[in-house]
């Protein structure tokens, strides 16, 4: 050891000269190592958002083919039932449906009203 203490403080000089570099370098370890987390965190962020937006606009066309479907469903069954427009469209077959529908009806309830023979 020495005692000399210009001899001390050169080796203190030293000491904190080669301290104040390891400092350095790990502040830009540091630095570097956040900034390259914080890209790869907007990376990350900016795919899930490009995810989840293409997510959306194919369940956005999903729901309006849909419903597309569905309209055109709801519009085939209100024209298959409306009665007038079916007449205009088939005339001679309604009116021998109507004649045969007549007949049934009028043969099912004219058989119920009959007085039974016998008893």
């Amino acid at each position: 050891m020495v005692d000399d203490p210009e001899v001390i403080r050169q080796q203190i000089d030293e000491s904190k000269s080669a301290l104040a570099e390891k400092i350095e370098m790990l502040e830009e370890k540091v630095s570097e190592t956040v900034q390259s987390a914080s890209a790869s965190l907007t990376e990350t962020v900016q795919a899930a958002t490009a995810s989840v937006a293409e997510t959306v606009d194919t369940v956005k066309e999903a729901v309006q083919d849909t419903m597309h479907v569905v309209s055109e469903t709801v519009d085939s069954a209100a024209e298959a039932v409306n009665i007038s427009r079916q007449v205009e469209k088939h005339p001679w077959p309604m009116f021998l449906g109507s004649i045969a529908l007549g007949l049934c009806v009028g043969t099912y309830f004219g058989q119920s009203q009959r007085p039974r023979r016998g008893k």
